[in-house]
């Protein structure tokens, strides 16, 4: 995980990991630390059979569980992590703007045009 200037999270699953919801508390323990009231881009970049746990899906697609979200841009490796995000974007229908990306050079620029800023 890492904080990058221009306001981008870009987290990276591990091969054969899944993130689970106690995770999630880890990481929003770690962005009260920084003691910033702001919002963030989120960059995922998943590898070889990452997953994210369907309570975490859950959490991430609702508008009362993840505040600290501008969007939402996952970064896929595979036809698996395709279907699975499809699955994702149109059952959870999650309310930040989220998309998929096989190149995460086109992710970086779809999330900073989200943002109002310039890549950095």
């Amino acid at each position: 995980m890492r904080l990058y200037s221009n306001g981008i999270f870009h987290y990276k699953l591990h091969p054969n990991t899944s993130i689970v919801i106690d995770d999630v508390d880890e990481i929003l323990k770690f962005v009260e630390e920084l003691g910033e009231e702001r919002k963030y881009l989120n960059l995922y970049e998943f590898t070889e059979n990452a997953d994210v746990d369907v309570e975490v899906r859950n959490w991430a697609a609702d508008s009362g569980g993840n505040k600290q979200t501008i969007a939402d841009a996952i970064v896929i490796k595979s036809l698996a992590h395709k279907i699975l995000g499809n699955f994702y974007l149109n059952f959870h229908k999650p309310v930040k703007p989220t998309r998929l990306f096989m190149k995460k050079e086109e992710a970086i620029k779809w999330l900073l045009k989200n943002s109002g800023q310039k890549k950095s």
